[in-house]
């Protein structure tokens, strides 16, 4: 696998801006840059991802993507995303201002309460618009299906009940241990298995692009998130370059790498049977010092979205907002 120097930080932000020029202008060579954006989960760290996409839209930038998909705890921030900027900032709040103190209690069983989640989707101040509200991009939420053992993934436009797919992908097994009825399947947390899957969706989404954003709380994490998202089916010499628009240390880049030339992400034959060019890979990723995945602290929390909203800009090489405009912290 042949990798090349890494570009400026700045080089996914005029690629995104590129596209969305092109589209306005009625130039058909928009077709050619295909962005995909994927959110992984992160349990009460998916606060994290609804921040930074909801700078994404603040920054002007969200229409650029062709798709984008979710998993876990990225599910419903890929709702909230494709729901418009005012609503990704209600979604990212759910974290903060709903679940604390008593989502996840190890003392009860089970651990998860998922119809508090299922609540704030539905009703009150936090729900998900409908889906005739969102914009345009084609969403998908990735989630296990039990019975067939097999990881699928779910068109949220086409859905009759969207909040149920969602939920389908936010139930950890560990901690939700019933799983989701839903569409003759019983369904648990999405990014089980999922590598299994989330090639074949950027060969049919003829991806040229695919934007991460994780919520790892260090390097070294983020690079195991990068690999545990391409570990599986890859032949070797796939990608032309990886670029991380967060800098990552010189041994966190030999460890992304050599993830990435041990395991393999796409087979041969996808490759070959697909106008799929070689896409190129960005991690959009915010350290949560102090932020466990089953954090109950609100004010820590919030910090934790101050600190992924802020860290988008960075990436993009933009200056920050001293003030962000999320959700205010309500306790």
């Amino acid at each position: 696998m042949s990798v090349a120097a890494p570009a400026r930080q700045a080089s996914l932000f005029h690629l995104l801006r590129r596209k969305i020029a092109l589209r306005e202008a009625g130039d058909l060579a928009h077709e050619a840059i295909r962005p995909v954006l994927v959110v992984l989960g992160g349990a009460m760290r998916g606060v994290g991802g609804g921040a930074m996409v909801t700078a994404l839209h603040d920054i002007g930038v969200a229409g650029a993507f062709e798709a984008v998909a979710g998993l876990s705890a990225g599910a419903a921030t890929v709702a909230y995303f494709a729901a418009g900027a005012e609503a990704a900032r209600r979604g990212t709040a759910i974290f903060y201002n709903v679940l604390p103190p008593d989502f996840i209690q190890f003392r009860r069983q089970p651990f998860m309460q998922l119809q508090k989640l299922e609540s704030a989707f539905r009703e009150g101040e936090y729900a998900l618009p409908p889906v005739q509200q969102w914009s345009n991009i084609p969403v998908w939420v990735g989630a296990f299906a039990r019975r067939a053992q097999q990881p699928v993934w779910i068109n949220a436009r086409a859905s009759k009940d969207p909040v149920k797919d969602i939920l389908a992908s936010c139930a950890v097994p560990v901690l939700w241990p019933h799983g989701v009825r839903n569409r003759g399947e019983i369904f648990t947390d999405g990014e089980l298995l999922f590598s299994r899957a989330l090639p074949e969706l950027l060969v049919s989404l003829r991806a040229t692009d695919v934007v991460f954003i994780t919520n790892a709380g260090a390097r070294t994490a983020a690079a195991y998130s990068v690999w545990q998202a391409f570990r599986g089916a890859m032949a070797r010499g796939v990608y032309r370059f990886l670029q991380f628009t967060l800098p990552l240390s010189p041994q966190d880049k030999e460890l992304v790498l050599l993830f990435l030339r041990m395991q393999q992400v796409f087979t041969r034959e996808v490759v070959e049977r697909s106008a799929l060019s070689v896409p190129r890979i960005y991690v959009l990723w915010a350290p949560a010092p102090g932020v466990r995945r089953t954090s109950q602290r609100p004010q820590r929390l919030y910090e934790h979205a101050l600190c992924a909203y802020g860290a988008v800009y960075k990436a993009l090489g933009l200056p920050a907002p001293q003030d962000p405009p999320l959700v205010p912290l309500s306790c």
